[in-house]
């Protein structure tokens, strides 16, 4: 994937990358975490890091570089599946909004992530093919990666 997203400092006891999302007023420190949920199958969380040190996945930046962050998030997905092969990764969130948002993103990414990952999304209790333009509303997405 062709990624034109920010620099990434990786710590892969924790298996978090750390990055710092520059505005036009701002530095915020911003954390992407995976969580492993079972055998082959890990979490991602992405939020800022706030002042006690912790990631806080319900905070709204609004730092004006929404499409590098995504970029940097979808280069740590695919460099998290390259050290971890036979992994999965599971998009949830806790809003309606970021419903739309991680959709529209994943829309608009499309051409360089369908190269590199197949996306199911979830929508009741069946799990389906996701497919650019789709407006469905997910209640998650499972990315994996394709066999080359």
């Amino acid at each position: 994937m062709n990624s034109s997203g920010y620099t990434t400092q990786y710590d892969q006891v924790y298996n978090t990358f750390l990055f710092d999302s520059t505005g036009p007023e701002r530095t915020i420190h911003k954390a992407v975490v995976f969580s492993k949920v079972r055998k082959g199958l890990y979490n991602i969380a992405l939020g800022d890091i706030n002042s006690e040190g912790e990631l806080d996945d319900e905070s709204r930046s609004d730092n004006g570089d929404m499409n590098k962050v995504f970029a940097t998030v979808a280069q740590c997905i695919l460099d998290f599946m390259n050290t971890h092969p036979d992994t999965d990764v599971l998009v949830q969130w806790n809003t309606v909004a970021k419903n739309r948002l991680y959709r529209g993103v994943i829309n608009s990414m499309w051409d360089g992530i369908e190269v590199e990952l197949h996306i199911d999304g979830l929508v009741g209790n069946e799990w389906e093919s996701f497919s650019r333009g789709s407006t469905k509303s997910y209640l998650s997405f499972i990315f994996s990666k394709k066999k080359h």
